[in-house]
């Protein structure tokens, strides 16, 4: 409850910024003052936060087992991720334990996802740390190499080619091969009851299965334990594609109603659509839409809404009312809450809006919406 709260008001504070500065960016793209281009770089700075951010968000939804881990991979960089990640471990570490870095390779690209590359090592810190709690030393290595035909491998799932190496090792207490054999177990733990779930390592697992990997552990009691993943490395000289701006949808004259209690993102919601050329009515939970529609429905084709909100209706329930007076109306939800989207499907999740988004990402699915 607590991680998804947090997670929803977190959600709506990053789409205020995340709209906030693309607007911004975008209005200042056609001026000509010699602080332009300092001024749009901080613009797209802001949006790469924003992003981050929102990865973080995601992540503590994951962690909370309320988020699904359907996430698209791209190229990324294993070593800048988990360098940019250095304050948030040292925080999860505690001033006892000392980590060190070593990031041997320049080119450690691989398809996967920053987040769920960054809980994968969280986990394995957060491992460390409960088998060293007097204080210890963990190290986080990320090297390439090359893994040969006939070279002796630990893993069913370990194979010839070029990979990304990530190891983190640490001097704790260590595990007996018998529970080594068992780390990956879901719910299995050596902890005490109630202070360990046993699915952090289980959970590391799956993530690196998904990006086609694979994990070797070495452990021996008292003498710590050093947990190897490697991962498919991309091609150097594939980069990833350069953010090309994409032309505005061509849109009709359609009345769209926006609802959502956070005034803020609504009204930037509002400035975008109307800036499309949308004809925009707003309202700050379901009684006041469902007022706000009495007294222009011929003119709504289309409702957005937050999904939680106050006032006894949420977005679920104000669709349906509206829906029963207006069957053709189209429909976009928007929510920073990832398990509501994956528990009513893909037709659900196809006509949702996940906080924080972006103007295009607004337009488009809204465009979307207006075709069908």
């Amino acid at each position: 409850m607590l991680a998804g709260g947090v997670a929803h008001d977190f959600g709506s504070l990053l789409g205020i910024i995340e709209l906030s500065a693309s607007l911004l960016n975008s209005h200042l793209i056609d001026k000509r003052e010699v602080d332009r281009k300092e001024t749009t770089d901080l613009g797209e700075q802001i949006l790469t936060t924003v992003r981050r951010g929102s990865g973080l968000t995601q992540q503590l939804l994951n962690f909370g087992a309320r988020a699904p881990v359907d996430t698209e991979l791209s190229t990324i960089d294993v070593g800048g991720t988990v360098q940019d990640a250095g304050s948030l471990m040292l925080r999860l570490l505690g001033e006892a334990i000392e980590l060190e870095l070593k990031l041997r390779c320049q080119e450690a690209r691989i398809l996967g996802d920053e987040t769920l590359l960054l809980q994968v090592v969280l986990n394995l810190l957060v491992n460390a740390r409960d088998a060293m709690p007097r204080g210890g030393r963990v190290c986080i290595d990320v090297d390439c190499v090359d893994v040969a035909n006939g070279e002796q491998l630990h893993s069913l799932a370990a194979r010839p080619g070029a990979f990304v190496r990530l190891t983190v090792s640490d001097n704790g207490v260590g595990m007996s091969p018998e529970v080594a054999d068992h780390a990956f177990d879901a719910f299995f733990s050596t902890k005490p009851i109630g202070e360990g779930s046993g699915l952090g390592l289980a959970v590391v697992y799956g993530i690196v299965q998904k990006l086609n990997g694979w994990i070797e552990v070495a452990s021996r009691p008292n003498e710590g334990a050093t947990f190897k993943l490697y991962f498919p490395r991309v091609d150097a000289s594939a980069r990833p594609e350069p953010l090309v701006r994409r032309a505005r949808p061509r849109l009709d004259n359609a009345g769209v109603l926006v609802v959502d209690d956070e005034s803020q993102l609504r009204r930037l919601v509002a400035s975008v659509l109307a800036a499309s050329d949308f004809r925009v009515f707003e309202a700050s939970d379901g009684p006041s839409a469902l007022a706000e529609f009495n007294a222009h429905e011929s003119e709504i084709h289309l409702l957005i809404t937050d999904l939680v909100m106050p006032g006894g209706l949420n977005g679920y329930e104000l669709a349906e009312s509206i829906q029963k007076r207006k069957p053709d109306i189209e429909v976009v939800f928007m929510t920073a809450h990832y398990s509501k989207i994956s528990n009513r499907g893909d037709a659900f999740a196809s006509r949702t809006l996940r906080k924080p988004f972006s103007p295009a990402q607004l337009l488009e699915l809204v465009a979307g919406r207006r075709d069908c």
